[in-house]
């Protein structure tokens, strides 16, 4: 490139960037050589865990189909609790009308709240013991003859027989926290709406906000390792 463009600078420096990042990466590869060696082996047994046992791909969507089935069944059942009420009109819409909750139809309906996000998280644990346990399985009896077969198998008997109250405390634990953040949303979204102009107010409803969403990720990442 001729060196008289008003360009030819900005081309240069950025090759000079490039350079630079590609030499930084390249250091960082030498460094944790030990660490990709590891990581090439971890993808390597799982293809061959794959390839062994590639009826693991059907707990995923099962599970899916169960999650999906069973949020049916709560809006069903919820539906059904909040038409619970005297039917009232609208202070602001008098054409319109409204069912006006009692105190016990509200302790109902967040009952019925929380033991969807227990079941919901029930579900979701078993479906991640499973796949570990069958990865499990598969890496500590696997041979030429077996392959790792009938693992998903004796990991769902491995739920039901040892790990169904361990499974059922975890996603406990992770209900209870999405219930006390459901609960805070709707509280902040009342306050907000209320005091639009104080932004000490918002900003420590955001930290909490953000501080209960680090504490429901920690309690998932503690339950998934523990149910593994």
């Amino acid at each position: 490139m001729d060196k008289e463009n008003e360009q030819y600078p900005y081309y240069l420096y950025g090759s000079y960037t490039v350079a630079g990042i590609c030499g930084v990466l390249l250091i960082c590869a030498i460094c944790n050589q030990k660490n990709i060696r590891v990581g090439v082996a971890v993808m390597k047994c799982t293809a061959a865990f794959i390839g062994g046992t590639p009826q693991v791909f059907l707990v995923p969507p099962i599970a899916s189909v169960i999650v999906v089935a069973w949020l049916v069944v709560w809006v069903f059942i919820a539906a059904h609790i909040v038409s619970v009420g005297e039917i009232k009109p609208r202070e602001d819409l008098p054409f319109l009308t409204t069912v006006e909750w009692t105190d016990e139809t509200q302790y109902v309906f967040l009952y019925s709240l929380f033991g969807y996000l227990w079941v919901n998280a029930f579900i979701i644990g078993v479906t991640q013991f499973i796949i570990s346990a069958a990865a499990a399985i598969w890496y500590f009896s696997c041979t030429s003859d077996s392959n790792g077969s009938g693992s998903l198998l004796r990991g769902m008997c491995w739920v039901m027989r040892y790990h169904f109250g361990s499974i059922a405390f975890g996603a406990f634990l992770i209900a209870l926290v999405q219930f006390i953040r459901l609960i805070f949303e709707y509280y902040r979204k009342q306050m907000e709406k209320a005091d639009k102009e104080n932004k000490v107010v918002k900003t420590l409803l955001c930290v909490t906000s953000y501080l209960l969403d680090c504490l429901e990720r920690f309690i998932k990442f503690i339950s998934k390792n523990a149910y593994i």
